[in-house]
């Protein structure tokens, strides 16, 4: 099992590294249908809302990820299910401020309510889509950073899915180094879907990774009341604990009384 892990972040990585380091400069160029989402993101001012299925050689896993972005303050939210243990966390960025809102906050019939009267922030936490692993899998949205280049528009076409002929639009890795392709999937010019496969060998062992992402929302507009903190709630600063360029926790606190 501990092999196994290892061999599947030996294989993350060095697709992170690819998408990192070995891409052109040029941007990438998206189908007429991804157009208009490639516009949204780089707008800043969307709801994101998606479930990811990966199957990494047998071993599945999911998230439930939703992004709700407003120029410079974002709202995260993800819902993880690893091996049938399930955990979530929210986060809500303002500007370089990151605020961890799952020990404060909670959702009650679609709005905020703070149950806490005092909230932590650190600073020199911007927001950063590019850092996400959804970023690694969605490159063709991502036109504005290095993910994005990686990424080229290789033709459309339609197929049938589970009985619904769907149009779809292509991408493949520039320079064609990682045997991966991947589709957008559309439903009369909506994003729906998005399907990576990638098939190849490693240390003489077949591995077949497959990646689905469903968009359950994808729109031009976003809850204003995720992105705010009431005016009667305390912000305290929290200094953060940085190895490198890895944060590891917290230290102390600065209360503005």
């Amino acid at each position: 099992m501990i092999r196994c892990l290892f061999t599947l972040l030996a294989v993350f990585m060095g697709f992170c590294s690819f998408g990192l380091y070995s891409c052109g400069h040029g941007e990438a160029a998206a189908g007429p249908l991804l157009q208009t989402y490639v516009d949204m993101m780089n707008n800043k001012l969307y709801t994101l809302d998606i479930v990811h299925e990966q199957d990494n050689n047998g071993q599945k896993t999911s998230t439930h990820d939703v992004y709700v972005v407003s120029g410079d303050s974002v709202y995260e939210k993800r819902f993880n299910n690893f091996n049938g243990n399930e955990f979530a966390y929210e986060v809500l960025y303002i500007g370089d401020k990151r605020y961890d809102l799952s020990h404060y906050s909670t959702m009650e019939k679609g709005k905020r309510k703070f149950f806490s009267k005092k909230i932590e922030y650190i600073t020199g936490s911007p927001f950063r889509f590019s850092n996400t692993i959804t970023a690694y899998f969605l490159g063709a949205l991502f036109q504005t950073n290095t993910i994005g280049s990686c990424i080229v528009y290789s033709g459309s076409g339609e197929e049938n899915i589970r009985g619904k002929l769907l149009q779809y639009e292509e991408y493949v890795p520039e320079n064609n180094m990682i045997p991966q392709r991947g589709r957008y999937y559309f439903d009369q010019g909506k994003l729906v879907a998005f399907i990576a496969i990638q098939s190849f060998e490693l240390e003489g062992k077949k591995i077949n990774n497959r990646n689905i992402i469903t968009f359950k929302q994808f729109i031009p507009e976003v809850d204003e009341s995720l992105l705010t903190i009431p005016e009667n709630i305390k912000q305290i600063e929290v200094r953060a604990v940085v190895i490198g360029n890895h944060q590891i926790g917290t230290e102390g606190s600065i209360s503005y009384d």
